[in-house]
């Protein structure tokens, strides 16, 4: 059995206000020399945030012909069973096939199912 002894509260704003001190120093550090993307680098890895989360790239993941499955896209433009449009940062992503349809959609992830002949990148104008 772990036992937690409770932290006062100027202890933790202690700890809290060093913290703050901490990132402040790191950054004010940091910045001479460095060019904004990659300070935000740093920042992303020293807060171990993943770099795909971090610059909002839409990750594509493709299983055999059946199935994709897509990772923060901006919203579905079009969808029939022969042809899905999802919106992407900068692009469009379509998927093209037979019987296709969405399985699987939240906020964040969407999958794909069906006969999948082609997948296509296209920028946006």
């Amino acid at each position: 059995m772990v036992l937690i002894e409770r932290i006062k509260p100027q202890v933790l704003s202690l700890r809290l206000f060093l913290f703050i001190e901490y990132i402040h120093a790191f950054v004010t550090y940091n910045i001479k020399n460095t060019s904004g993307d990659e300070m935000k680098d740093r920042i992303f890895h020293a807060m171990q945030i993943p770099p795909d989360m971090a610059r909002g790239v839409t990750l594509t993941e493709i299983s055999g012909y059946q199935e994709i499955r897509i990772e923060n896209f901006r919203g579905i433009c079009s969808y029939f069973d022969t042809e899905i449009r999802i919106l992407a940062s900068g692009y469009m992503i379509c998927v093209e096939g037979k019987k296709l349809q969405i399985a699987y959609y939240s906020e964040l992830i969407m999958r794909i199912t069906g006969m999948i002949t082609s997948v296509r990148f296209d920028r946006r104008s």
